[in-house]
């Protein structure tokens, strides 16, 4: 007004000039990012996470649940000492009665079909990640790692070494079961891998992924065997949640954008601790539902390629969102400078500005990735 002294070209520049459309750029590309994630079974707690995901450069998985199917049978029974199989299985029972973890559903499904009598034990502890120690009719029962058996003081005798050797070379896990101050029998227990695995990583690849490391609890050979199936770069195996934890703590001080894919309570530590944390949410843990950022409700883990498909393109999104806006500005001001422009045309150009943008972020509602996930 002060140079021109037109009150029309003042108000015109003044309803031209606000950055309406340059506001709803981001937000609105991410309310329909988020939303059309919703629809496909991947819900993310936030737009941060979303316009983060395409950042990531190294995932790290967990074995059982996240690359298998978390539904853990056991497929033999060996048992030692001259004691029955059935005995073995009874007193593992026992022991895992009270406990959460897949394992133990496996085991004590596994005495469901043999139909056999299990006891309440007297006594219940468990140690994260390790395995359960009872107390029942005056005795000690120990399920679980040959290490957890060791610091308990009980031998891993020859026999029962070999025959850990020779499950896990099979991609077995094999959990011991201790009576007292002696291994009774071995549970051979394994899981199915999820069929979508290997073409989810080879995506991952493609949208800038650099490594993905499988981590697990399991015996050194058992992590290996999987791992040459999905085709992972690489895994670490014996590891304890702590353990996981720091593996995150040492990829971000090294530079990476770590993401991390989980299902249980073991994962939850280093889920929190990941730039981005991914469960599984329809058979995963509440704690590492509540924990993560990004929840896969269908269990389907190629989700995580649609989450860095959408990431990617409604960063893409917003930076045209952000082009539009600006041109719309600058041809508004420049015609309303030169007195082109009524106050009635401005209202009309700064809301055909808005809608433009509006319109932009809407076809991200129907936008659909070229994915593995049905």
């Amino acid at each position: 007004f002060v140079i021109s002294g037109d009150v029309k070209v003042a108000v015109s520049v003044l309803l031209v000039a606000c950055p309406c459309a340059f506001a709803i750029a981001t937000p609105t590309a991410v309310t329909a990012g988020i939303s059309n994630m919703a629809r496909r079974g991947v819900l993310i707690k936030g737009g941060i996470f979303l316009e983060l995901g395409h950042k990531v450069t190294h995932f790290l998985v967990d074995k059982t649940g996240t690359f298998t199917f978390g539904r853990p049978k056991v497929e033999g029974i060996i048992a030692f000492n001259g004691i029955s199989e059935e005995e073995v299985l009874r007193r593992a029972c026992i022991a895992e009665k009270y406990s959460e973890h897949p394992l133990a559903r496996a085991i004590l499904t596994a005495g469901k079909k043999y139909k056999l009598d299990i006891p309440d034990p007297e006594h219940f502890t468990s140690a994260t990640g390790m395995g359960v120690e009872a107390r029942w009719n005056t005795a000690k029962i120990l399920v679980g790692k040959p290490a957890f058996l060791a610091e308990a003081g009980i031998p891993i005798v020859a026999q029962v070494a070999h025959e850990i050797a020779k499950q896990s070379e099979q991609g077995r896990t094999a959990v011991l079961v201790a009576h007292n101050d002696a291994v009774i029998g071995l549970l051979a227990i394994a899981d199915e891998i999820r069929p979508e695995i290997p073409e989810t990583i080879r995506l991952l690849k493609t949208m800038g992924v650099k490594r993905v490391t499988m981590l697990t609890g399991d015996h050194p050979q058992v992590a290996e065997a999987v791992a040459r199936v999905i085709g992972v770069d690489d895994f670490q195996a014996d590891l304890l949640p702590e353990q996981k934890q720091e593996f995150v703590k040492k990829l971000q001080a090294d530079g990476h954008v770590v993401g991390m894919i989980g299902d249980g309570i073991n994962d939850a530590p280093a889920l929190a601790l990941a730039d981005v944390g991914i469960a599984m949410g329809a058979a995963g843990a509440d704690v590492a539902i509540e924990t993560a950022d990004v929840t896969l409700m269908n269990d389907n883990i190629s989700g995580v390629a649609d989450f860095m498909w959408m990431s990617a393109k409604v960063l893409r999104r917003i930076k045209l969102n952000i082009f539009f806006s600006v041109i719309y500005n600058v041809i508004g001001l420049t015609l309303g400078v030169l007195g082109l422009m009524t106050p009635i045309m401005a209202v009309i150009f700064q809301e055909a500005g808005c809608g433009t943008v509006v319109l932009s972020s809407t076809l991200l509602l129907w936008s659909k990735a070229r994915t593995v996930a049905p």
